[in-house]
């Protein structure tokens, strides 16, 4: 008995979250068709308006033929395996997508990903509002832009100079070495310079660990 309610409330879970994507979908689809349109360079509005309507009717299309073909499935093979079959089969397609413009021959952050994602940071840097020495930076990553903004020691240390400066705290890159410094509530004493990283001896366990140069630290000052 429990076994069976247990496998009830699963079946409901995975119903939702199904479910829960499928409406997601449709909203969002309905919430990046024009500026999709656009990037794809449909200008006219009236041309664009079109294709907006062929799309709409396109997907409700899909949802129609899809809903008889799953239905029939559902009362032949059962709910649950065409549940899903069907939720797979959608995760299998969006997988698919992913590789749609590009094939199989890309690198994890590679050009695709440099190029695309420069794009995107190009569109905030021609906002108005944003700071002078924050677009210069901006500008100067995404020439070559990093896998990970910490790797970027230029500009993160242009976006921590827009943060609430502590009157306790520096970065750790400005201690000088053999320092004492608290750290995530351990002490630590400040060694050698690895890239981006600093050896860090906990006192406590005499263990090594590298953390990074612009960690805000808490210098522990000895008295003389």
């Amino acid at each position: 008995m429990a076994s069976q309610k247990s496998q009830t409330w699963l079946l409901i879970l995975v119903a939702s979250l199904g479910y829960f994507v499928d409406i997601y979908d449709l909203i969002l689809f309905q919430v990046v068709k024009e500026a999709s349109l656009i990037d794809l360079g449909i200008t006219d509005e009236l041309l664009r308006k079109s294709h907006k309507i062929g799309l709409f009717n396109w997907q409700m299309s899909g949802m129609l033929v899809g809903g008889l073909i799953w239905g029939v499935l559902g009362d032949k093979l059962g709910r649950l395996k065409t549940l899903f079959g069907s939720i797979l089969l959608y995760s299998l397609a969006n997988i698919a997508n992913a590789y749609e413009q590009y094939g199989l021959n890309v690198l994890p952050h590679g050009k695709e990903w440099k190029d695309n994602f420069s794009k995107l940071i190009s569109q905030i840097i021609e906002h108005p509002e944003l700071p002078t020495i924050l677009k210069k930076g901006l500008i100067k990553s995404i020439s070559n832009p990093k896998a990970s903004s910490c790797n970027d020691i230029e500009l993160s240390r242009i976006l921590n100079s827009f943060d609430v400066q502590s009157e306790d705290k520096v970065y750790l890159e400005n201690l000088p070495k053999n320092s004492s410094f608290v750290f995530n509530k351990r002490i630590f004493r400040k060694g050698d310079k690895r890239k981006t990283r600093f050896e860090c001896k906990e006192i406590n366990t005499g263990k090594l660990y590298l953390v990074h140069l612009l960690a805000k630290v808490k210098p522990i000052h000895h008295a003389q």
